[in-house]
């Protein structure tokens, strides 16, 4: 999948999950509003490396049965929004300059004899 921004987006979340964020980063960064589009990209893009590696695990953890897929779903939503929130990722300045913000600080590299 892939949007007006030209960012690819594997269908690792349900389709209409990662379109929905998709199409909500898209207008937000129509709006000159793009620190909230990178923002909500950035959760998106958290919630899809949780979902990756939970699926890796054996059971799970949560057991099978009615609703599994919904607890599997929330977990991985809470645990990336909780991931993009710290800043331990550190994409935010990224994802600002490449939609078109103030990206991150990059030091000056003037050469010194």
């Amino acid at each position: 999948m892939q949007g007006d921004l030209g960012i690819s987006m594997p269908s690792v979340l349900g389709s209409s999950m990662a379109q929905n964020a998709t199409t909500k980063a898209q207008s937000l960064a129509r709006t000159d509003n793009v620190e909230t589009a990178a923002r909500e990209f950035e959760r998106l893009l958290s919630t899809m490396l949780v979902k990756q590696m939970r699926s890796t695990l054996k059971d799970g953890f949560f057991p099978s049965g009615p609703g599994n897929d919904a607890y599997n779903g929330w977990f991985d939503e809470a645990v990336g929004k909780s991931l993009a929130d710290s800043g331990s990722l550190g994409l935010l300045g990224q994802l600002k300059a490449q939609l078109g913000g103030a990206g991150p600080e990059v030091p000056n590299q003037e050469e010194t004899p």
